[in-house]
């Protein structure tokens, strides 16, 4: 295997991963298509919101249907309680912080236990570094291997061919600059380093 001079990285990133970053790859990449803006979610506030409603809902006719049943023959009307049940359910329960997808990966990463992992970028290929207690891995790549590459405010994010997928922090860089890693990229890979929802915010 033929070793690499690391002194001669242009730029070099070491990823400190929290859960709140693959929250942003999901927020990124699967919930939607980057390039495109994404699209509305109900906010914890509005879940709440949408909670009540459904208990107040169900109880009002619940009421109604008590109130009327002799006069207005709706036997449907006395299951409305389910409705507000299902509004309870919703309220205690409350809004999952992260997606199951970002829970899961979190768990699987922190398994790993790593130590470190850092990207190292030279003039020819760069080199993605991790550290665990397994041991330590390196893994090469040419810059023909890189498909796509997105940026956002914490984050680029460059998909490798097929499917490969890597987050690099921007609080990450310990050496080379930050402003000027997006003109090396395209100019490594001959692709543009595009704002993952298609504008600068």
């Amino acid at each position: 295997m033929r070793n690499i001079d690391h002194s001669n990285a242009r730029f070099e990133i070491q990823n400190k991963y929290s859960i709140e970053d693959f929250s942003d790859l999901w927020l990124a990449f699967r919930l939607k298509t980057p390039g495109k803006a994404p699209p509305k979610q109900l906010s914890s506030h509005g879940m709440r919101m949408l909670a009540w409603f459904m208990i107040l809902t169900g109880a009002m006719i619940e009421i109604v249907y008590l109130w009327l049943r002799s006069i207005i023959d709706l036997p449907f009307f006395q299951y409305a309680w389910i409705f507000s049940i299902a509004g309870i359910i919703l309220l205690i329960r409350g809004v999952p912080r992260n997606p199951r997808w970002v829970q899961k990966a979190w768990k699987n990463y922190e398994k790993q236990q790593y130590r470190s992992l850092i990207v190292r970028f030279m003039e020819e290929e760069f080199e993605i570094c991790s550290h665990n207690q397994s041991g330590k891995s390196d893994c090469r790549y040419s810059y023909s291997f890189v498909d796509r590459v997105w940026e956002d405010e914490k984050h680029f994010y460059i998909k490798g061919k097929p499917n490969a997928l890597y987050i690099l922090q921007k609080s990450g860089f310990i050496q080379g600059s930050l402003s000027d890693f997006p003109e090396f990229l395209t100019e490594k890979t001959g692709l543009p380093v595009q704002w993952v929802n298609g504008a600068r915010t």
